[in-house]
């Protein structure tokens, strides 16, 4: 992985203040026939679902209550357009809150934005389905691969 920018920290000492961090990288691709596939959070984004088990007779400590926002900006090569393989997900529930989209915001660039939300600390046993189900929702989501196809 090649960075294009430097990175970039705000808030880094202020607690009352979301932590954030920009960079950039240019990052080989997955191509297959004519498509080129894109993972648009490498590395950032849980790659399996902690939550195992059936059910659960005890509390989960999530410690605190998260939000991890995400944005990426592909480049989309000459020859080449978006499959709009995308589903726009959109949740917000008293446990969690997911949104994920994609938008063309010109014809040679796709803006991949999402977010979720843990929202409590604690989980209670009867809340640990559900919760289970939004976090397999977010690991599938969020490493879909964007899908570029060559024009015809």
């Amino acid at each position: 992985m090649t960075l294009k920018i430097p990175l970039k920290v705000d808030n880094l000492n202020d607690n009352e203040k979301p932590f954030i961090f920009y960079y950039g990288a240019a990052m080989p691709v997955e191509v297959v026939s004519d498509k080129i596939l894109i993972s648009p959070f490498p590395g950032l984004v849980p790659g399996e679902n902690p939550l195992k088990m059936g059910y659960r007779n005890y509390p989960v400590d999530m410690i605190y209550p998260e939000t991890n926002n995400f944005n990426s900006v592909v480049e989309i090569p000459k020859g080449y357009k978006f499959a709009e393989n995308i589903k726009e997900i959109k949740i917000d529930n008293p446990l969690v809150a997911i949104s994920y989209s994609a938008t063309l915001t010109s014809p040679d660039k796709l803006t991949i934005g999402g977010a979720y939300t843990f929202k409590k600390a604690i989980y209670l046993p009867h809340e640990y389905f559900e919760l289970k189900t939004m976090y397999t929702t977010i690991v599938e989501t969020f490493n879909n691969k964007i899908v570029l196809i060559k024009n015809q």
